[in-house]
């Protein structure tokens, strides 16, 4: 409101000044450009030099200031509890003592201070017992691991110990075979779900598009009988058929796909998945065959079964020829029938010592040597998983602790910077001086219409001016240029400017600053005016300006060195020309001019004019008249053939019962 109240003072000036120019030029006139005919005010057409400018008013600014906002943040806003008094002039002093200017209420940002370090102290022994925890969890980690990579090397040592070295690779080469099997189905298994979930969006997709065309033709078939609706007569309800349509087969296609699966569905766990996979190797036959057991504990101990036998066998070998012998003794009455009895058990217990010293060879070959086999082979499976199993509770227990230290840390963070920034809006809530100059309150002298007055006790919102101090060594004067001249403003044109508190003095300034786009803040009071708001800088320093002052600005658009001109009252429009009053004689003639550049007093006449004749400062009484009334007529007479145009009636459509003959159009006016 305060810039448009501006703009229209300055407008009012601008006329003013006008009137009184004309009002020079009559009087220059009538003392020695009057002729012996009294009834015209004439003026005599000039050539020479003409000043293009565009003069404008508008408000003193500096052009730098130190601008001191409220950094309390919240919408409750902070009172100010101390502000120095408006109009007083900081010093450099000042600025060096860092003097105090504002000071806002700082007891609620104290209070949410203390409550935020008593959180804090709890957040901080939560980070500690976080911190500890996961170097507990990383140790415990290493340890499990360590331990089941022993298992897994105390395992395959028990494993060769047992079997051997040429045996224990035969083991170790068979389980990588099936190791590299049971990978090669997963990656498999794999990629059979890979290609069931790209079938399913690909269905899913191709149901989608068919929705859409079936929609699309469901929307042209309702627009088609729409159309074919409104060209017809109505029909009753009772006499159009129902009918209904099967479903196309898109929508079947919809209502056939399957749902998207998850983006991480878990996969389906059968029983052939919880199953370990164990190599089927024949370790019976490596006991039959001694040479293939090498050196391990199974083939020292089918060494000494073998042995076992071997001597059970010459025991019985002996037992039998020493039997034979006492029995050539018995039978020649040499020896009695029970010593020759006692040699007969004795042959009985070789022989059994041989059944059983081969038996325990077999039994061993056949269930003992295989079961301790698969036994340590399994042993060295399941340290494996079971390393592998160590391993991911590892990481799952590492990925929880670090998890939760994050969130210790995060937390920590956010109650460490709450903290640092009410400290920070603390510091804040007093405001020193930071540069020499004028005390203005506020945010140079613009405030809301439901904004109170900057004083004590005032509630200052977040980012509101309280204070400005303009840099007074460094002036300028801002003005809105009206869009039909703001074409010929440019940056680094000079300017003069008056200030309307000191008329006498005339201050030299320079253009540096020119709106790209229009003043937002009048559109809203009037749509129509586009303005753009032009800074000019005043060169030099004077002490008797100040902010807040009302000046008019003069620009010097460019000079025409060798111009024709006459004053702007002196031309009118008539039709799309421009026509001026010449005397002739001593009468005034009507005469077609072509005009260029206008300045607030003269326009200049291009051609149609010569240096010398008199024109008439204001035409003859009814020519202003007369072009309106024109204007006016030739205005109504074009409305009148647009109602003409707009309202001629339209052809009836024909109805499928009934044909319409076209109506005759109407008869222009006269």
């Amino acid at each position: 409101m305060a810039k448009a109240e501006k703009s229209r003072s300055g407008f009012v000036l601008k006329a003013s000044l006008g009137i009184l120019a004309l009002a020079a030029i009559a009087g220059a006139i009538w003392a020695g450009g009057r002729t012996a005919d009294t009834s015209y005010t004439t003026f005599t057409v000039r050539r020479g030099p003409l000043d293009i400018k565009v003069v404008e008013g508008g408000e003193i600014k500096a052009m730098e200031s130190q601008e001191i906002k409220s950094q309390i943040k919240g919408y409750e806003g902070s009172k100010i509890l101390f502000i120095v008094e408006e109009g007083i002039y900081v010093t450099d002093e000042d600025v060096k003592n860092k003097k105090k200017l504002v000071e806002l209420d700082s007891s609620s940002i104290k209070e949410k201070l203390t409550t935020a370090e008593i959180s804090f102290k709890g957040t901080q022994a939560s980070l500690i017992e976080a911190e500890k925890a996961f170097e507990i969890e990383v140790n415990q980690a290493e340890s499990d691991i360590y331990t089941a990579r022993l298992d897994v090397t105390f395992a395959e040592m028990g494993l060769a110990k047992y079997l051997g070295t040429e045996l224990t690779g035969v083991v170790m080469k068979a389980l990588e075979e099936l190791r590299k099997e049971e990978e090669a189905k997963a990656a498999e298994k794999a990629k059979l779900a890979e290609a069931a979930r790209k079938e399913r969006e690909e269905l899913v997709k191709a149901a989608q598009e068919a929705a859409a065309k079936v929609a699309q033709a469901a929307a042209a078939k309702v627009a088609a009988d729409a159309e074919a609706a409104a060209t017809r007569e109505a029909v009753p309800a009772t006499a159009v058929p129902l009918v209904v349509e099967a479903a196309p087969a898109s929508t079947v296609a919809i209502a056939a796909a399957p749902p998207a699966p998850a983006e991480n569905e878990p996969r389906d766990i059968t029983l052939e998945d919880l199953r370990i996979p164990i190599p089927d190797i024949d370790f019976s036959g490596y006991a039959r065959d001694k040479g293939k057991l090498g050196n391990g504990e199974a083939s020292q101990k089918l060494s000494t079964l073998r042995d076992a036998v071997m001597m059970a066998r010459a025991a019985e070998s002996k037992a039998q020829n020493d039997y034979k012998s006492q029995k050539t003794l018995f039978d020649k009455k040499f020896i009695t029938p029970s010593e020759l009895e006692n040699f007969q058990i004795n042959l009985d217990k070789c022989i059994a010592g041989v059944t059983a010293a081969e038996t325990a060879e077999q039994l061993f070959i056949t269930f003992e040597f295989k079961k301790e086999a698969q036994k340590l082979m399994s042993d060295y499976v399941l340290a494996t998983r079971k390393l592998q199993r160590t391993e991911q509770q590892a990481l799952s227990k590492l990925a929880q602790g670090r998890a939760k230290l994050l969130s210790a840390q995060g937390l920590f963070k956010i109650e460490s910077e709450r903290i640092k920034d009410y400290e920070d809006q603390i510091a804040k809530c007093v405001m020193v001086a930071e540069r020499a100059g004028l005390v203005v309150y506020g945010g140079g002298g613009e405030r809301y219409w439901n904004q109170e007055p900057i004083k004590e006790g005032t509630t200052v919102r977040e980012k509101q001016a309280i204070i400005t101090i303009p840099d007074m060594s460094k002036m300028s004067v801002k003005v809105n240029i009206h869009e039909s001249d703001i074409k010929k403003i440019a940056a680094g044109l000079k300017a003069r400017v008056r200030v309307d508190a000191f008329p006498d003095r005339e201050l030299d300034g320079e253009v540096t600053k020119v709106g790209v786009l229009p003043d937002s803040e009048n559109r809203w009071m009037n749509p129509d005016l586009k303005v753009y708001e032009t800074t000019i800088k005043i060169e030099g320093t004077h002490d008797w300006l100040k902010p807040g002052m009302s000046a008019q600005a003069e620009v010097l658009v460019t000079r025409l060195d060798d111009a024709v001109y006459i004053p702007i009252q002196s031309v009118v429009p008539q039709g799309d020309k421009q026509v001026c009053f010449v005397i002739e004689g001593d009468t005034p003639q009507r005469r077609e001019v072509e005009t260029g550049e206008i300045t607030v007093e003269y326009i200049v006449v291009t051609k149609g004019l010569k240096t010398g004749e008199r024109v008439l400062i204001r035409p003859p009484d009814g020519s202003r008249e007369e072009q309106m009334k024109k204007e006016n007529e030739e205005g109504g007479e074009g409305k009148k053939k647009a109602n003409d145009k707009k309202e001629a009636p339209k052809p009836a459509a024909p109805g499928p019962a009934t044909s319409a003959k076209p109506s005759a159009a109407p008869k222009p006016s006269a």
